[in-house]
This record gives C-alpha cells, sequence and structure tokens, in this order.
C-alpha cells in the first residue's frame, strides 16, 4: 500500500499534504475509493496489467455521467465516486495514451495539474495569489470551461480540496455550511465570522 501512495505522489496524483491528517482528512468510503484507486495505479505503472484488467472485470460499476455531478453536493457516494473517476480515467487514458502525457499537456498551457479532464491551478503558482481552483477541460463537454472551486465535488466524483492543508480546511466548512443550509444537521447552527471562522452551535 505505502508504494502506491509512493508512485501517487510522485506522479502529482496526490500530495503528501493529502496524507497528513488521516482522521479529519478522509472518511471510509473515501478510505475505500483511494486505497482502490491507488492499487489500480500500482499495477498500472508496475506493468501488471492482467492483475489490473483481472480486477477491473469483477466490479461491477454503477451506471453515471460526470456531466450530472452537482458542485454543490454535501456528499457523493463512494461507489459512484470510485465509477465517475474510473470512467474519466479511461477517457483520459484512450484520448491521450494516459495521464502523464495529459498531464504534461496542461502543464505545457499553464496549468499545475489535473484531476480527470480538469485542469488545476494552484494557489501561488498557476492561480497566483487566488485561491486555487481547476477547470473542466473535456472537449465537446457541455461543461467544457466550467471552473470548479475548493470545497465543490468535481466531474470526476473527487472533492476538490485545493493546494495545501489551509484549502483543505476551507473545503471542509464550504462542505459544512452547505450541509446546515441544506437541513442536513438536525438542530445544529453553523455561522461564518467575517475571518472565514465557522461557529458551531448544538441545540
Amino acid at each position: 500500500m505505502y508504494k502506491a501512495f509512493e508512485i501517487a505522489t510522485n506522479m502529482e496524483l496526490i500530495s503528501e499534504s493529502d496524507l497528513e491528517d488521516w482522521d479529519a482528512a478522509i472518511t471510509k468510503g473515501e478510505a475505500v475509493r483511494l486505497f482502490t484507486t491507488m492499487s489500480f495505479m500500482y499495477y498500472h505503472v508496475a506493468g501488471d496489467g492482467s492483475l489490473m484488467d483481472e480486477i477491473a472485470e469483477n466490479i461491477i460499476y454503477p451506471d453515471v455521467n460526470p456531466e450530472d455531478v452537482d458542485p454543490k453536493a454535501t456528499n457523493i457516494d463512494g461507489d459512484i465516486a470510485f465509477a465517475l473517476g474510473k470512467q474519466e480515467f479511461n477517457e483520459v487514458t484512450e484520448e491521450y495514451g494516459g495521464y502523464e502525457p495529459w498531464t504534461g499537456y496542461a502543464q505545457s498551457q499553464g496549468a499545475d495539474g489535473t484531476i480527470g479532464w480538469c485542469w488545476v491551478y494552484d494557489t501561488g503558482k498557476g492561480a497566483g495569489s487566488e485561491e486555487s481552483y481547476a477547470v473542466y477541460m473535456k472537449e465537446g463537454s457541455p461543461r467544457y470551461g466550467e471552473v470548479f472551486h475548493v470545497g465543490d465535488y468535481l466531474p470526476d466524483g473527487s472533492l476538490f480540496t485545493g493546494a495545501n492543508h489551509q484549502e483543505y480546511r476551507i473545503a471542509e466548512n464550504r462542505i459544512l455550511l452547505r450541509m446546515y443550509e441544506n437541513g442536513e444537521l438536525g438542530g445544529t447552527i453553523v455561522t461564518e465570522d467575517e475571518n472565514g471562522m465557522l461557529h458551531i452551535i448544538v441545540e
């Protein structure tokens, strides 16, 4: 498992900051998805395509469409998120021969990396002093050019958590606020002050 994470970090699929705070940063469903995705990536990079194909053939994926993902959702089912991610991975691989050429092309055009069909611009880098953001770049899609912000769900089913631990916390706060606004927290009251700090009152 460690080798899969090491490879994923080297390929800029995840960052070391994503692995710093497991208790606060990941749900059980996300952990299963992350482990499975990294396992796929390890066997793909290691060249054991037959084992990867055997695993893939025995998984029944939900029928999903990245065009339908609501960026302002508060949660996406783990199976659906995995199916969305796999679909985009397969599309990118078919179009560009793999993620590496796709990411390389995006970086040659000024992006800092990719997530699925999205080009990612990190704060302090491609996004300058602005907050990190992602742009959907699948040609022919009605979502082409759509901009996603920290705390949004991307069409590949993943939550966009930005480029650092601070932006990860911002994403968490935005999800919590949406849950409160949608009435998903029962009697809990959530407010945000002028400094972006959340205040939670449990009644």
